[in-house]
Formats: structure tokens, C-alpha cells, sequence
């Protein structure tokens, strides 16, 4: 991937909180002040009724308390009435006085507000203004016309934040408008879904008037230089509006922040067709790039998106990476095409993820990503390497009938919940799971045509690997299963290894084919292990093998040399219409109860019967009267159980082979 252009300086501002795709901010009405009390005629009077009476009455009650019948006594308690008179009166006129302060306060606040509402209406016309302004620009048959219309777009948002969403969904509409590119650019696909989603703009005749004129003419037909001239310039003027709209995304670090990043913004880009996109660290509410086509390297590097991010039908023709970049709610890119390569190391997701029936045509990466719920790539196609290695699936992860050309890895992931591979096809020369975690794993149906390893992996809940096909050799070695293992219908075309492999649960290998030999070396049964109507082409080694349940081998085929050398068996085996076709090895087994044996053919060839084999104590070889079923050559006779006079003092001679039953 060639080297970003170098992003735009950060931001320090951090998002708010809003809708996912927030319209015009408008002003609430403002409400007119409650009326103040006005004092009346009838008030006034009363009032002045209550002064005179209670000067009387004070001078009355003065001159009867305290007059003396003199004079002077009478002069004393009428002037004590009419200063308590005049100091009620002087009191009264003092709560005129602030009552008439706090109305001429109150009318100046009124006037103060009416002149706010009138300022904010005067900006709101200037805003509308230039925004109408703008808009008749974009629609201008010039392009320097358009490319001012997107500066002074651009300038408006900058200076207006509460407007800034419905700024912005005005480029992102001109984005979504028909567009045929220069020749030798990728034409754009019709989106899935009509383009663009409405919303209202401003109140004004300009907003009419941009709806109607916002798609640039198209250029004369009849001038093939000129038309071509025309279409370079709209490119230009597209990709000016793209860069505008990316690089006020950026919010950039606390260390280096700028003042242009634009916080809670959502984008509407569907059917868009755009150039290279630098989005590195950018943060953006909701996404949707749904039909969308870049013709160039994209870098969503650390990007964060806050809300929904939708890339359906998306076309990436050039690189694309999102490392380190978070997701805080869905993601989905069911349909996306990644042309070249896809780079997802250290991605977070947050929310659900879909990536079904996405196309990987080159090198894909997951390296280290983070599923924190359900994840699925049912049906996507992995064209070329596909690497999953130290990739956490916290909830289900489902790649149900997914296709991998090229080689794959998922060395050291972890399906916490489900791993869903079935009917997935795995045609790469490598397939490796080793060192992985996966609970319920499921394999149902599962190709793989090429080497493949789950060597170390921890099954930790049920594994289903029924009527899967291995093109190649397979490892389990050192695998781990917690919980039951269902083999049933499996095909093994090359050689498969199960050596130290640990089966907690039931375990099934259910009409088995194993064409080349299968080692089964030091494998540990904790519970009940059948190998019913199962063919071992060229033999099976179980040397030094434990069975910890019953060991139940019914109509088991073996083909080649076989061996259960130093095997243990702690609880009962059964062994039912079996066929041995070639050498078997029981030296040093240790049966805890007698097998049971029932019909056991080997094949003889005309040897001494049982020369070459060592069976288990208490059986030999007879001869036989017919072939086995399904038999059409050889000589075969039959392993019987011997009396306990008759295996007195037998001992079967020590097979020195070599092949899948010898250490």
C-alpha cells in the first residue's frame, strides 16, 4: 500500500452526544414575561383610608393610654401619632419607589431580549442567506463556481457548529448524484437502495432552489474533448468535496489538537463514487456507505466510529486498512469487494459485525481483531491468504459456507462461543488452526484441500467434524476435547495424526474413511469411543493408546497393518464384525475385562493363522469356511475366544512391525 498523504492536525474537541443524523438545530419560541400587577384608583384610595384611620386611631390610643388631661400631655401623643403616621407613609412610598426600580429593570432586560431575538434572527437570515448562496453555486455549470460553493460551505460550518450536520449533508447529497467518470476510472454501481436519505435544510426559497439546480449540468455530448475537459473538472470539484468532509473528522490527540475537527457529525454517503479517502484517526457518529465505490487506497487507520457504520455493496478498488480502528456499535459489509488488500490488524468491534457474502480478492488480515459480539462471514469469499492468527470471537463467529482460495490461518484465535465452519471450503495449500480455542466448534461438511493442523487447538465445548472431507494430511495432534466428538461420515484422504490427542467426552467416528494410515499414538479416551462401520485403508496405530470408557469396534474395516501395542483399555471392548486385512499387533495390551469378540475376520493368505499377529490373550485365529462380506480375494479365517484349558500356557509370538502399530 503506498505511503497516506499526511492527515490533518488534530482536534481536542470530543463528540456530544446527539442523533445519529442530527438536522437543523432550531431556537425555542420566546415566551413574552408575565404581566406585573398594575395598582389601581380603588387600591390608592384604601390605601389612604388605612393611613388617616391608623393615625386616628394611634392618636386616640395614645391620648388614652398616656394623656394626663393636661395640655401638654394631649400635644405629646398627637405628635407621636403623626410621626408613627408619616414614618408608615415614608415606608409606603419607599416600596413605590422599589416596586418602580424593579419594573424599569425588567423592561430592560425585555429590551435586551428582543434585541438577542433580533440579532439571532438577523444571523439566521444571514446564515440561510449564504447557505442559499451556496447551494446555487453547487449547481453552477462552472466548476470554480462549485469548488467556491464548497469553500463557503465549508467556512459556514466552520463559524456556525449548531448547523454544521445540515452543512455537511449538503456535500454529501452532491456526492450521491449520477456520475460518469473520466474514462479509465472504475464505473460506479447502482447502489442497492435509493441514494441518500432526506432530510430537511433550511427554511428558505434558496433550499427549493438547491434542490432543483444542487446536480451539475451534464457536458455537451456533441464535443468529445470538451466533454472530457468537463468531467476531469467534476472530479476535481468531487474530490475537493471529499476532502473537505474527511479532514474535519480528524479529532487527532490531546498532546496535538486543532480547532477544525467537527464532532457529532453523521455521514450519508450511498452510491457515492469517491477517490482516495484519508481517514486516518477520524471520528464520525453513523456511517453509511451503503452502494458506495473507491477508486483508490483508503486508509480508515484508528478511525472511530460512534454509531452504526454500514458498508453494504461497498467496492474498495485500490488497499484498504483499518488497523487499530474501533466500533462501537454494528458494523456491516455483507457484499462489500475488496479488490486488493484488506488490512483489519487490530480492529475493535464493538457491536454485531456482518461480513456475509463479502469478496476478499487479495491478501486479507484480521490479525489481533476483536469481536465483541456475534461476527459472521457465512458465504464470503476469500479469493487469496486469509489471516485470522490472535483473533478474539467473544460471541459467535460464523463463516458457514465461506470459501478460502488461499491459504488460511487462524493459529492462536479464540471462539469463545461458537466457531460455525460448516459447509466451508478451505482450497489453500495450508490450513491452520493450531494453538486456537474453539468452543462448539462446527465442521459439518467442512473441505479442506490442502495440509491441514489443529495441532494443540482446545475444543472446549462439542466438535463436529460430520461428513467433513481432508484433501491432505491432517493434524490433531495434542488437541483437546472438552466436550463430546462427532467424526461421523468423515473423510480422511491422506494421513491423520491424533498422537497425545485428549477426548474428554464421547467420541464417534462414525463410517470413517481413512485412507492412509491413521496414528492414534499415546491418545487418551476419558469416555466412551466408538469406531462403528469405519475403514482404516492402510491400517491404524493406537500403540500405547488409553481407553478410559468402553471401546466399542463394530464393523470396523482394517486394511493395512495395525497395532495396539502397550494400549490400555480400562473398561470394556467390543469388537464386532471387524476385518483385519493385514498384520495386527496386541503385544503388551492391557485389557481390564476380557474383549468381547464377535465375528472377527483376518485374512491369512495361506499362513499359519495368527503366525504373524499377536491378538489378545484368550483368542486365536481359526480357519474359515467363506469370506468375509464384501471380501473378493484372500484367504481369511476367524479370531476366536479359547476355552481357559485350552489358553493355558499359550502365547501368541512377538510381532516386530513396523508401521502405524509399532512406538
Amino acid at each position: 500500500m503506498t505511503t497516506p498523504p499526511a492527515p490533518d492536525p488534530p482536534d481536542p474537541a470530543l463528540p456530544s452526544a446527539s442523533p445519529p443524523m442530527s438536522v437543523l438545530v432550531y431556537r425555542k419560541p420566546v415566551e413574552p414575561p408575565a404581566e406585573l400587577p398594575v395598582l389601581s384608583n380603588r387600591t390608592i384610595v384604601w390605601a389612604a383610608v388605612t393611613l388617616i384611620v391608623l393615625g386616628v386611631g394611634v392618636a386616640a390610643g395614645l391620648l388614652v393610654a398616656f394623656g394626663d388631661g393636661g395640655h401638654a400631655g394631649r400635644l405629646d401623643a398627637i405628635k407621636t401619632a403623626g410621626t408613627i403616621v408619616l414614618g408608615t407613609g415614608g415606608a409606603a412610598a419607599l416600596w413605590l419607589t422599589a416596586r418602580r426600580q424593579r419594573t424599569s429593570e425588567l423592561s430592560l432586560n425585555q429590551a435586551r431580549a428582543a434585541h438577542a431575538a433580533t440579532v439571532a434572527d438577523a444571523e439566521a437570515r444571514r446564515i440561510t442567506d449564504l447557505y442559499g448562496k451556496a447551494a446555487d453555486q453547487l449547481g453552477a455549470a462552472q466548476a470554480p463556481v462549485r469548488l467556491a460553493g464548497l469553500y463557503a460551505l465549508e467556512r459556514l460550518a466552520q463559524d456556525n457548529p449548531a448547523q454544521r450536520q445540515t452543512i455537511v449533508d449538503l456535500p454529501c447529497a452532491y456526492l450521491r448524484m449520477p456520475y460518469e467518470p473520466p474514462s479509465g476510472e472504475p464505473a460506479r454501481r447502482p447502489a442497492t437502495r435509493p441514494s441518500g436519505v432526506p432530510r430537511p435544510l433550511l427554511s428558505s426559497s434558496a433550499r427549493r432552489r438547491a434542490s432543483v439546480r444542487l446536480a451539475p449540468p451534464s457536458p455537451p455530448a456533441d464535443v468529445a474533448t470538451g466533454g472530457s475537459t468537463e468531467a476531469e473538472q467534476e472530479r476535481q470539484v468531487r474530490r475537493t468535496a471529499q476532502t473537505i468532509l474527511f479532514r474535519h473528522l480528524k479529532i487527532g490527540t490531546e498532546e496535538n489538537p486543532v480547532d477544525t475537527f467537527w464532532s457529532s457529525i453523521s455521514l450519508d454517503l450511498t452510491g457515492a463514487l469517491l477517490g482516495p479517502a484519508n481517514l486516518l484517526g477520524c471520528r464520525v457518529d453513523a456511517a453509511d456507505f451503503t452502494g458506495a465505490t473507491f477508486d483508490g487506497d483508503v486508509w480508515f487507520g484508528s478511525a472511530h466510529f460512534g454509531l452504526n457504520a454500514v458498508f453494504t455493496g461497498v467496492r474498495f478498488a485500490g488497499e484498504v486498512s483499518f488497523r487499530d480502528a474501533r466500533f462501537d456499535y454494528d458494523a456491516r459489509f455483507d457484499g462489500t469487494t475488496f479488490d486488493r488488500s484488506a488490512r483489519f490488524e487490530g480492529v475493535e468491534f464493538r457491536g454485531s459485525t456482518t461480513f456475509a457474502r463479502a469478496r476478499f480478492r487479495s491478501p486479507t488480515v484480521f490479525t489481533g481483531a476483536k469481536f465483541d459480539r456475534d461476527a459472521y462471514f457465512a458465504a464470503a469469499c476469500f479469493d487469496d491468504r486469509a489471516d485470522f492468527g490472535k483473533t478474539r470471537f467473544a460471541a459467535r463467529g460464523v463463516f458457514a459456507d465461506a470459501s478460502f482460495a488461499g491459504n488460511a490461518y487462524f493459529h492462536d484465535a479464540q471462539f469463545t462461543r461458537e466457531a460455525g465452519f460448516s459447509g466451508a471450503r478451505f482450497e489453500g495449500a495450508f490450513t491452520q488452526f493450531g494453538d486456537s480455542t474453539l468452543d462448539e466448534a462446527g465442521f459439518h461438511a467442512t473441505r479442506f484441500g490442502g495440509e491441514t493442523g489443529f495441532t494443540a487447538t482446545r475444543f472446549t465445548g462439542d466438535a463436529t467434524f460430520g461428513m467433513a472431507k481432508f484433501g491432505k494430511s491432517v493434524e490433531f495432534t495434542r488437541a483437546w476435547f472438552d466436550g463430546q466428538a462427532d467424526f461421523g461420515g468423515t473423510w480422511f484422504t491422506r494421513s491423520v495424526v491424533f498422537d497425545e490427542a485428549m477426548f474428554a467426552g464421547d467420541t464417534r467416528f462414525h463410517e470413517c474413511h481413512f485412507e492412509r494410515a491413521a496414528e492414534f499414538h499415546r491418545t487418551r479416551f476419558a469416555a466412551d469411543v466408538w469406531f462403528d462401520s469405519t475403514e482404516f485403508v492402510e491400517g491404524a496405530g493406537f500403540a500405547e493408546a488409553v481407553f478410559c470408557g468402553r471401546a466399542l469396534l463394530v464393523g470396523a474395516r482394517f486394511g493395512g497393518v495395525s497395532g495396539f501395542r502397550r494400549a490400555r483399555f480400562e473398561r470394556d471392548v467390543i469388537f464386532k464384525y471387524i476385518r483385519f486385512g493385514d498384520r495386527v499387533s496386541f503385544t503388551d495390551t492391557h485389557f481390564a475385562h476380557s474383549p468381547r469378540i464377535m465375528t472377527v475376520w483376518v485374512r491369512v493368505d495361506g499362513r499359519k493363522p495368527g503366525m504373524d499377529s499377536t491378538w489378545p490373550p484368550g483368542t486365536e485365529v481359526r480357519d474359515a469356511y467363506e469370506r468375509p462380506y464384501v471380501a473378493s480375494e484372500g484367504q481369511w479365517g476367524v479370531l476366536v475366544p479359547v476355552p481357559p484349558e485350552d489358553a493355558a500356557g499359550q502365547e501368541g509370538p512377538d510381532l516386530r512391525e513396523s508401521g502405524p502399530g509399532s512406538p
